[in-house]
């Protein structure tokens, strides 16, 4: 399609790369890079996708997500998968209902401070740090080995203080240390949701959503401990959901802790 301008970016969605690996089974370049992980590391990553219902070269960059959530949690990986709907697409019209304004404007943020010239989807962002097209798996695996590698200088712990089903949903953080211009963000992220696209460039396909983020509340950091509340959307289903808290330079964009918290216990 033809690009065009949005907020003195250029906008448009990337085909997926051609001459990256492939997929070959249980037995993926995937998995077979991950063995070759430090066992000794005690890193995390923190993998966000932007992404649109609307953009045709994005369903294969969420399936490399759900890919990436599957192994780590049958790894036991601390590797958190994060989908983050952006808003841009809907002018072709298919309006994405998980889309938000809000994760359009974190994309916009993250081409300023990781210096890209554009805005596209799908992208990845691993700790906040390293961007590259959302459905390249070589990249994918290199930033997320990267990442286990790392030994974080903070350490953050999340527990539930409300029941499940309850909103506000309230929860207590705590970290090792209070970082320097630091936020946190939870983000309430929901997994199996499918759809049936009409219109826009997936038209007539079911699309497979994995690791939504159906809200996302920032907030400063002050204590190295705390309560905070989360508004849980009606139509969000508790059995599926769970929370994943990061820490954030509100600066430097780089991710400096992170936990999560499944909502089915």
């Amino acid at each position: 399609m033809t690009p065009r301008i949005v907020s003195g970016l250029l906008l448009f969605c990337l085909v997926a790369p051609t001459g990256l690996p492939a997929q070959t089974g249980p037995e993926s370049r995937l998995n077979q890079a991950r063995d070759k992980v430090n066992p000794a590391a005690s890193g995390f990553a923190v993998v966000e996708l932007f992404t649109s219902e609307g953009c045709s070269s994005c369903p294969p960059a969420e399936a490399l997500l759900a890919e990436i959530a599957q192994h780590a949690a049958a790894a036991g990986e601390p590797v958190y998968a994060l989908a983050f709907h952006v808003d841009y697409w809907d002018y072709l019209g298919w309006k994405d209902v998980f889309a938000d304004k809000a994760f359009s404007a974190r994309q916009r943020r993250y081409a300023e401070v990781l210096r890209s010239p554009t805005i596209y989807t799908p992208q990845m962002v691993v700790n906040g740090e390293t961007e590259f097209v959302g459905s390249d798996r070589r990249s994918a695996r290199s930033a997320i080995q990267r990442a286990l590698r790392r030994e974080p200088a903070f350490r953050l712990h999340l527990t539930r203080v409300s029941a499940a089903g309850q909103t506000p949903l309230r929860v207590r953080y705590r970290l090792s240390a209070v970082p320097k211009n630091a936020v946190l963000n939870l983000a309430l992220v929901e997994r199996a949701l499918v759809r049936n696209i009409a219109r826009g460039e997936n038209a007539g396909r079911t699309l497979h959503h994995e690791n939504v983020v159906r809200r996302l509340q920032v907030y400063s950091v002050k204590n190295p401990e705390g309560q905070l509340a989360l508004e849980i959307p009606a139509a969000v289903k508790i059995p599926k959901s769970s929370l994943v808290a990061f820490v954030q330079d509100a600066r430097s964009l780089r991710i400096l802790a992170a936990a999560a918290l499944p909502l089915h216990q």
